[in-house]
């Protein structure tokens, strides 16, 4: 049975693609930090929309949590004494830009 969404569409098709694990766990932290469902951040990235990030607690708490992984992964490289993956820099870069944008949010606010 096909989902109803806005606008009285019918989702009846199912799209699908394969990832390597570490792309799958890019989108997913992407996703994360949008707010958003994977679904609906895959498809407004695809058609070159806007995201944007609405602070809340919920979101709060996975910037924390995405925070605490980052942290921990780069202690494991300074022990090991390797340099930063192209993934692990990915996932820092997409971090402080949903922190930049959420201080830019909280400014306007004020």
């Amino acid at each position: 049975m096909a989902k109803k969404e806005n606008y009285n569409r019918y989702r009846s098709v199912n799209v699908g693609f394969r990832v390597t694990p570490e792309e799958a766990e890019e989108i997913q932290r992407a996703a994360l930090l949008s707010g958003m469902k994977k679904q609906d951040y895959i498809l407004k990235r695809l058609r070159n929309q806007e995201i944007v990030v609405v602070p809340n607690s919920r979101l709060y708490k996975i910037v924390v949590e995405q925070t605490e992984y980052l942290a921990t992964e780069l202690k494991k490289l300074v022990k090991s004494g390797k340099t930063i993956d192209p993934e692990l820099k990915r996932s820092i870069e997409l971090l402080t830009a949903t922190l930049n944008g959420l201080k830019g949010n909280d400014s306007d606010d004020r």
